[in-house]
């Protein structure tokens, strides 16, 4: 047998009650798995809790790589759409780059051109003078020869003119032909600096496109 001591509460009620052994040790061991039970019951909600928040966090992750890669495609085409206006702007000056250079190098001929000849004439004249200075010792009387020689002297004067006046339109000439040159050269530095960008770019966003389609056949994987 075993004693029991009951309090009700109020002070001037108190009892003691005399179970039998059995009862006495199916009530301890009612009590102890009550315990049992609440500890389990206790440790799975502090499982379930536990999963809830680590599927919060996932959740909270996996929005925050989603913006931050949603962030990172539009700021990578913004970038690719100033890249490949600024390509073709470049593009177009180097056409136009073209022509110029195309009319300074016709300019250039033209006037090489021209030099050539009008060097070949003074060298004409200057041979035509001397053979007539020749005859003019011979001959210093005679009016035809001196006017001959003024004449020839003036074109000469004159060829040496347009001479001096062809070659400073030669060198200006040539001088715009390098300067649009070195300018095109510049163009096309400037266009593969940028192709190199805008290319890295799209390999950029190839592999975001890439790893978001990775993620979404991820996330099916874990719905099925």
């Amino acid at each position: 047998m075993t004693e029991k001591e009951f309090d009700s509460g109020n002070s001037l009620v108190s009892f003691t009650i005399t179970l039998p052994q059995k009862f006495a040790d199916e009530i301890t061991q009612r009590a102890t798995r009550r315990e049992i039970q609440a500890e389990e019951l206790l440790q799975r909600e502090i499982i379930r809790y536990m999963e809830r928040k680590e599927r919060m966090l996932n959740d909270i992750r996996k929005r925050e790589e989603t913006r931050t890669r949603e962030s990172k495609e539009k700021h990578i085409a913004q970038i690719s759409r100033y890249l490949e206006e600024s390509m073709n702007n470049i593009v177009k000056e180097r056409e136009r780059a073209e022509h110029k250079l195309y009319d300074f190098r016709n300019s250039v001929k033209v006037t090489e051109e021209q030099k050539k000849n009008f060097l070949c004439r003074q060298k004409e004249i200057e041979e035509e003078l001397k053979n007539l200075l020749d005859k003019i010792v011979e001959s210093p009387y005679d009016k035809t020869l001196v006017d001959k020689v003024n004449t020839l002297t003036e074109e000469l004067h004159a060829a040496k003119c347009f001479y001096a006046n062809i070659s400073s339109q030669y060198e200006d000439a040539l001088g715009c032909f390098l300067e649009q040159k070195s300018k095109l050269m510049e163009l096309d530095a400037d266009y593969h600096h940028l192709k190199g960008k805008y290319e890295f770019g799209l390999r950029r966003a190839a592999r975001l496109k890439e790893k978001k389609s990775a993620e979404e056949k991820e996330q099916e994987g874990e719905m099925k």
